[in-house]
């Protein structure tokens, strides 16, 4: 089985604002084959940098479209690809958005696995650890902390006992971001399993900035580093109820 084609697909909706919302656009990406096997894959990026990167034109050997590294090549080489793939774009990729269009076909390519073996990617991929997980909403912080109350009632008035709040107004004013959080905590106290999660997403700083945050919230915070110098990482507060 070869690969005969990668589509960088740009979906996009009418109108996009500057609210944090990964939802208005996304690049999804479909990879084909000789056998009419396809898979889907999708880049959270910005997706016209990720589309460009995917649809480039060779230039030399280590700044290649990641279309060019994987054409032609059989699509179950999954991790001899994504080396492929990483060392074509090393002249401009290393990470960023290069390592995210890596990703998204990536994905397709386990979608393609999956389809050509018929098994579930799961088992592919060393079977499940679990075979129940806890689902939960991910959403914005409301405009206000009363709106936040408000959504945390309605999604625990559907059913979901944890719900992930993060990004819209947050990181504006520090006594904002912390109303924000106790109302989120507010609306799910009447649900004694419910769980609030709160992403402030680089908002935060470290050091003492952090640590006041994170006594004023009454909650547990952790950062993720994801490659960021100290002054950007990204402090995520997860809060019990």
């Amino acid at each position: 089985m070869k690969i005969t084609n990668v589509e960088a697909i740009w979906l996009r909706l009418p109108e996009v604002d500057e609210r944090c919302d990964g939802t208005q656009d996304t690049l999804v990406v479909r990879v084909s084959t000789d056998e009419g096997i396809v898979g889907v894959g999708e880049v959270d990026s910005s997706p016209m940098v990720a589309r460009a990167i995917i649809d480039a034109p060779v230039s030399h050997a280590i700044a290649r479209g990641l279309r060019q590294c994987v054409l032609g090549q059989d699509p179950l080489d999954i991790a001899r690809l994504h080396d492929q793939m990483y060392q074509g774009s090393i002249f401009f990729g290393r990470g960023g958005a290069a390592q995210q269009a890596i990703s998204g076909i990536d994905i397709a390519l386990w979608d393609i696995a999956g389809k050509a073996l018929g098994q579930p990617v799961y088992r592919l991929l060393g079977g499940a650890f679990r075979t129940k997980l806890r689902a939960y909403a991910s959403i914005l912080f409301g405009d206000t902390p009363q709106a936040t109350y408000d959504s945390a009632r309605r999604w625990i008035d559907q059913g979901f006992t944890a719900v992930k709040f993060g990004w819209g107004p947050m990181g504006k004013a520090e006594a904002t971001d912390l109303a924000l959080v106790r109302e989120a905590r507010r609306g799910l106290r009447l649900c004694a399993a419910c769980r609030a999660i709160a992403a402030a997403n680089c908002c935060r700083g470290t050091g003492d900035d952090a640590a006041r945050f994170r006594g004023s919230a009454g909650c547990r915070v952790s950062r993720s580093t994801a490659g960021r110098s100290a002054s950007r990482r990204a402090d995520r507060c997860h809060a019990n109820r």
